[in-house]
């Protein structure tokens, strides 16, 4: 199953490129930009790293940890090393979240300097890595609309076609960082701005049902027209959300390693895998790494060590990990054509494997 796993074809649709950041990287940065090396001892985070036992202490240092960051060259190899990961474990495509908020307004970075540094990565990543890698800019939910709409305002060049700077790499807008007691309604005028950002417009995602419940999910879908929910499995506990997700195929990007280290499923599923509920009741589900150097100590990678995790769990046979490879495509914002080119792979990949897939549908 593992091997399996890795060389299937998939998309990654729920990955911060800031959780991607290893101990060891961050450390390389630090020294790199003079900063205080002891903080980002490489064993030091990696023990930080396996104590996790809620949302809070792991935003904590995932904080501590993204402040390394400080030139376009360290942009640029925190995104290249994801998209090497990436590529080892068979993801093809990946629509990349990264938080501004985190870096810039704070008088020390430029989102120039962000931008700029993960675009050049991305490009050089589709040349020699075959991983076709896009950005889905975040608003921090605990931060004022004000700055949200401030940050649209300053990618702005960044998607204007005619524009010098433009990059077809930035395809959408999304919302994360601690989730409780911040709604997403009172960001609808920023993702208003975003449909109206560009000609094409930008595609709206956004976190919830993770730690809020399933009026989160309601409320993203309701006040800000989100196309896919990122997390989205306390839906379970609202059989009506379930089947309005059903019925419109919204698709749910889950995360069940990071919904397990956070004890997301201990607190609101009681043992029960949220996935395979999910599937079992016709959910769009795609499973994700979310914030890999974080949830997954040792080889980190991307989607494919998530499905590989999950594999473990004792339901996901080969046609259950075929179907989520599927499923990922589907969610994805590529065209219709490379969502057929890229299923047609997965079903030409999964004729080689004993026992034999599914027929492909």
């Amino acid at each position: 199953m593992p091997e399996f796993v890795a060389g299937l074809p998939k998309a990654e649709l729920h990955l911060h490129i800031e959780g991607s950041l290893t101990p060891a990287r961050a450390y390389a940065i630090a020294k790199r930009n003079g900063l205080d090396l002891d903080a980002f001892d490489p064993e030091k985070g990696a023990a930080a790293r396996r104590e996790f036992t809620s949302l809070v202490p792991f935003l904590i240092e995932y904080g501590k940890c993204s402040g390394v960051m400080r030139k376009e060259a360290d942009f640029y190899d925190m995104m290249y090393d994801y998209l090497e990961r990436a590529a080892e474990n068979g993801v093809v495509h990946a629509e990349i979240f990264f938080d501004p908020q985190t870096h810039c307004y704070t008088d020390i970075l430029e989102f120039k300097t962000v931008i700029t540094g993960l675009t050049k990565a991305l490009e050089e990543g589709r040349k020699t890595l075959g991983v076709d890698g896009k950005l889905i800019l975040c608003f921090l939910r605990d931060r004022s609309v004000e700055e949200a709409l401030q940050v649209l305002e300053d990618a702005r060049p960044y998607m204007e076609v005619k524009s010098p700077v433009y990059t077809p790499d930035l395809l959408g807008v999304g919302m994360d960082n601690a989730e409780l007691g911040f709604r997403p309604g009172r960001f609808k005028p920023a993702y208003d701005k975003a449909r109206h950002a560009r000609e094409a417009g930008l595609h709206c995602v956004a976190h919830a049902g993770e730690e809020g419940d399933a009026s989160y999910i309601t409320e993203a879908l309701d006040d800000l027209k989100i196309e896919r929910v990122d997390h989205g499995v306390r839906c379970l506990e609202d059989p009506a959300v379930v089947e309005r997700l059903v019925k419109a195929q919204t698709p749910l990007t889950v995360c069940p390693c990071s919904n397990h280290r956070l004890q997301v499923y201990p607190r609101f599923f009681c043992g029960e895998n949220a996935v395979r509920q999910l599937l079992s009741r016709g959910v769009k589900v795609t499973v994700n790494s979310d914030d890999p150097a974080y949830f997954f100590m040792g080889n980190v990678s991307a989607a494919g060590r998530a499905c590989d995790a999950s594999a473990y769990d004792g339901f996901l046979a080969s046609n259950y990990v075929r179907t989520l490879a599927l499923n990922s495509f589907d969610a994805s914002f590529i065209s219709e054509d490379d969502k057929k080119a890229h299923k047609a792979k997965v079903a030409e990949y999964c004729k080689g494997w004993r026992p034999a897939c599914p027929p492909a549908a």
